[in-house]
């Protein structure tokens, strides 16, 4: 792909909404939240964080400009789906230069699952408080219970109860 396009394509990632299947939250730009993911794995990983963690973060879901954005609960019901939507984004990175997830350890994927799901979290439970505990409850239970499931530290444990605290969401089941 010629570096031009190329270069123009990675830019045009950041433009994918999310969310945009849950009628009861507001649509995130890629942008945002790859932004919100490289700022959590600053905050939670610090020094520790390679340049190239940092880079997965910040182009992680560059391929989805390819392949739009499968919603997760879709993902989550159909595995198949969620494998080769997986493989399909894969390959628009490789052709993006952009894969820098295929050169982390396996520690640092578990680092970047982790940022990704509690940016999610985070930008739910916002909603969710903003609108009075009325839209994105679903959605919200949907991101701690897969927050639930990752090994998380201390702080990143505190950081969930903050951001479901708030306000009162009270389903809370850490």
């Amino acid at each position: 792909m010629h570096e031009t396009i190329q270069t123009m394509n990675a830019l045009r990632s950041g433009m994918v909404m999310r969310y945009h299947a849950q009628p009861d939250v507001p649509c995130q730009s890629n942008a945002e939240h790859m932004w919100g993911v490289a700022m959590l794995m600053l905050k939670f990983y610090g020094a520790e964080a390679s340049r190239e963690m940092i880079a997965a973060a910040l182009t992680h879901d560059c391929g989805e400009a390819d392949v739009g954005d499968i919603p997760s609960p879709t993902k989550c019901r159909v595995p198949q789906i969620r494998e080769l939507v997986k493989q399909l984004e894969h390959e628009a990175l490789e052709r993006l230069e952009l894969n820098y997830e295929s050169v982390l350890y396996p520690e640092e994927k578990i680092a970047l699952k982790i940022c990704d799901v509690l940016e999610g979290l985070h930008y739910t439970a916002k909603h969710y408080h903003k609108t009075g505990g009325v839209e994105g409850g679903q959605t919200l239970q949907a991101w701690i219970d897969l927050a639930n499931k990752l090994p998380l530290t201390e702080e990143q444990n505190e950081f969930v109860y903050e951001c479901v605290r708030e306000r009162g969401f009270v389903q809370v089941n850490l």
